[in-house]
């Protein structure tokens, strides 16, 4: 029987350095008739503007990404418009792994600055690095919500495809066996050359009853993989069920 679930809904959806420096005019000549040399003046101390400000870029290439963190927080501070204060801080922030704090700063950068591909790339980065990290761990439902959030948010990235396949493989080891062929056959109507895709869909598909549609994602699987152990028995599988 199929597994009810929710339905399938989605809800969703980088400062310059200016460095101030002062001229010293150069010592006045002393008049011909004098006899007596003036020593030239002693230079001044700069001005305390003249101090550089910590430089968030250069404290993230040197892998200092709390600092570059707090020196980016304060620029957006200050200046909110700061298109690099964002992009940097959520470069640290993928660094460190805060993957949603890295995600909500880079969507605040372009939704206060406007579409960047930096920004938009840290997004795509947090997101999938995110749900990867937590399925790798077994935290299906909270990599199930970062899934979702790139295919909302960024319905057009490279990594959509793998988003859904990833999709489906956690709906399959959950049971829930009508999304998660929906969830694989998203992703192979977007790149059908995938083999593993496949064998997830037939998989899927055998396990809900749809053995006629099982053989068809097995046979399609073993075009690409002629040798899989795994495709062929799932279509022996689903040949004997449609054995009268």
């Amino acid at each position: 029987m199929r597994k009810s679930a929710l339905p399938l809904t989605i809800f969703f959806c980088v400062g310059s350095l200016a460095l101030f420096a002062q001229e010293i005019p150069a010592p006045s000549e002393s008049p011909a008739a004098t006899v007596v040399e003036t020593p030239a003046p002693t230079p001044s101390a700069p001005p305390t503007h003249a101090v550089a400000k910590p430089d968030a870029v250069k404290l993230y290439r040197s892998q200092h990404y709390e600092e570059a963190v707090k020196v980016c927080l304060a620029e957006i501070k200050q200046t909110p418009g700061n298109r690099d204060s964002y992009v940097v801080l959520s470069w640290s922030l993928i660094a460190l792994g805060r993957f949603d704090e890295a995600f909500d700063y880079a969507r605040q950068g372009i939704e206060r600055t406007g579409a960047d591909s930096r920004l938009i790339a840290n997004v795509e980065e947090a997101l999938s690095k995110h749900y990867t990290a937590l399925f790798a761990a077994g935290n299906y439902n909270e990599a199930l919500t970062r899934i979702k959030r790139l295919v909302v948010y960024l319905p057009n990235s490279d990594k959509v495809p793998s988003a859904y396949a990833l999709m489906g493989e956690i709906y399959l080891r959950k049971g829930y066996y009508v999304y998660a062929d929906i969830a694989f056959s998203v992703a192979l109507n977007a790149n059908p050359n995938i083999f593993e895709w496949w064998v997830g869909a037939g998989t899927a598909r055998e396990k809900d009853g749809d053995y006629k549609s099982a053989l068809s994602a097995f046979t399609e699987a073993l075009k690409l993989n002629p040798d899989s152990q795994e495709a062929l028995r799932g279509r022996d599988r689903v040949r004997q069920q449609l054995t009268p």
